[in-house]
């Protein structure tokens, strides 16, 4: 047999030499770029936000992505061969059942929603559609299933209906409310005149008291039913938000109680439109209704921060929003009853009438904010109000300053603290900002410095006044002093706690406005900008 070896010649070898590096290298270059695309996939199912897997056709998961873990608490490895049916929530599993039948019979998937059993054992809503993964011979092999939390969804959905059955009961509510006002009227109008014909000392007396009385009781339950009634809230009228809060605060929650008072507030006016005394009432209900579920005491929490949201949501409309957020410490509410929170008449409280939360649900609503209340039992109750809102430095409008006008430099600021960090930190952002500043350790060194920079023609336009070395009086005499020295000398006062008195009432003090400590680059630039007019160096 001949050697067909010998007879391929060197020249051919060497040109299917090449031929085969060349296929070689192809197929590596295309190994190379398969590799890529399965880890870009990889990359994509690992790191959507959508939870991502793969169902063989009993039933039983092959492969689960990453999100599983962030929505459901379950690692890949824990649900890699389970059932997909086991931690569906009992009342969903049939429809999910049924599903996944008729996805595998037409292999055509549809679009569900069910609830499925985080690993901390509450029930996450979710959204899912299935494709079919078809083999060779057409016959469906696998399920990819693709499913979304939409808890936010939901809740969206759940205030939004909220909302609309609050609306239509507040307008049953004022023609209810206004028909019984005629009734009840001519009632104890044909009361009295009977009343005037028979001795109060008589049965008949007695009994016509009691009517009376009863009539009394119609009209005080007519008036509640008119807080919920639609009103027309004028918006010309503007009040401020955080004066509202103190009066109710003050009132409800009273110093030397079992209940201690943790309130902290924005530094500068948070102001809404519409009626102060609805205002008011609606939130003194929401305070006592957090400081009667704190049986055992505690701390209640209340800030008042503000917002400003880009975007329009199914609730609230893009904006800038006063957000009021109170927290106790009490009893807690039960799930099952959660649903019924804003229901009027529904409590759980004997000798309550259950108006508290409607009312303040209406009213929250005709000023055009949110109200929303989440809650758990022995772990208190979170409520969150959302309110649109201007806002306004609590300052006075600058007068101008002769002086800076016959010598326009940079505005100068003196800084008073007793931390050596804090001077230095606060002196290297106003110069950030475009001012010279200087520091001084002790409030006492505040009036000799400003005298010193007056006779070098450098006065300082503003003092940073830490006050919380010195008592009431002291802090009073050294802002009188200030004060004295130029009628156009800024005395901000400055304190690591919001809560104070001369950072909420500063004017009380002889200051002209306040700053709450750590300082905020943002929020100094804001007050040095409406002090001196965006003045421009």
């Amino acid at each position: 047999m001949p050697d067909n070896k010998q007879n391929i010649k060197p020249e051919q070898l060497l040109a299917q030499n090449k031929e085969l590096n060349r296929e070689l290298n192809e197929l590596k270059e295309v190994n190379l770029n398969q590799q890529k695309r399965v880890e870009l996939c990889q990359l994509i199912t690992e790191n959507v936000a959508d939870l991502l897997a793969i169902i063989d056709s009993d039933g039983k998961r092959i492969w689960n992505n990453k999100s599983y873990y962030q929505t459901l608490g379950y690692t890949p490895e824990e649900l890699e061969k389970t059932v997909s049916f086991i931690e569906i929530h009992p009342d969903d599993r049939a429809i999910v059942q049924d599903t996944f039948n008729e996805s595998i019979e037409t292999g055509l998937g549809r679009k569900i929603e069910y609830r499925m059993k985080h690993k901390n054992g509450t029930w996450i809503p979710l959204e899912s559609k299935a494709e079919v993964v078809r083999n060779e011979e057409g016959d469906v092999e696998a399920l990819v299933l693709v499913a979304r939390d939409i808890s936010q969804r939901k809740r969206m959905e759940k205030e939004l209906i909220k909302s609309q059955k609050m609306q239509a009961l507040a307008g049953f509510a004022t023609k209810v409310a206004d028909d019984f006002t005629g009734y009840i009227s001519e009632v104890r109008s044909k009361i009295e005149v009977v009343s005037k014909s028979v001795r109060s000392d008589t049965a008949e007396g007695l009994l016509l008291s009691d009517t009376m009385h009863a009539a009394d009781k119609c009209q005080e339950l007519v008036d509640e039913l008119l807080s919920l009634s639609v009103t027309e809230v004028r918006t010309d009228q503007e009040f401020c938000l955080q004066d509202v809060i103190k009066i109710c605060a003050k009132e409800v929650v009273p110093a030397g109680t079992r209940i201690q008072l943790d309130l902290k507030m924005v530094d500068y006016k948070v102001l809404i439109k519409g009626s102060e005394s609805m205002m008011t009432e609606a939130v003194k209900q929401l305070f006592r209704n957090a400081v009667e579920s704190m049986i055992h005491g505690g701390v209640l929490r209340v800030t008042l921060k503000t917002e400003q949201r880009a975007e329009d949501t199914v609730v609230i409309e893009a904006g800038s929003y006063a957000v009021l957020h109170i927290k106790d410490e009490g009893i807690g509410i039960p799930e099952d009853n959660m649903i019924r929170v804003f229901e009027p008449y529904y409590t759980t409280k004997p000798g309550h009438q259950g108006l508290g939360l409607s009312t303040a649900f209406v009213t929250m609503t005709e000023h055009g904010g949110k109200l929303s209340v989440e809650s758990a039992i022995n772990s208190g109750t979170d409520v969150l109000v959302h309110l649109p809102a201007e806002f306004q430095q609590t300052i006075e409008v600058p007068i101008p300053d002769p002086e800076e006008a016959a010598n326009p430099k940079a505005k100068r600021v003196l800084v008073n603290d007793r931390e050596q960090f804090v001077r230095e930190f606060s002196v290297a952002m106003l110069k950030q900002l475009g001012y010279q500043a200087d520091a001084v350790e002790k409030a006492e060194y505040l009036a000799q410095e400003c005298r010193a920079a007056q006779r070098r023609r450098e006065s300082y336009n503003m003092v940073l006044f830490d006050p919380s070395e010195l008592d009431d009086d002291e802090t009073q005499e050294m802002c009188s002093k200030l004060r004295s020295l130029s009628p156009y000398l800024k005395i901000i006062a400055t304190g690591e706690d919001p809560n104070d008195t001369m950072i909420l009432e500063p004017e009380t003090y002889g200051f002209h406005g306040s700053l709450a400590k750590p300082f905020k680059l943002e929020g100094l630039k804001a007050l040095l900008d409406y002090f001196f007019g965006n003045h421009k160096r």
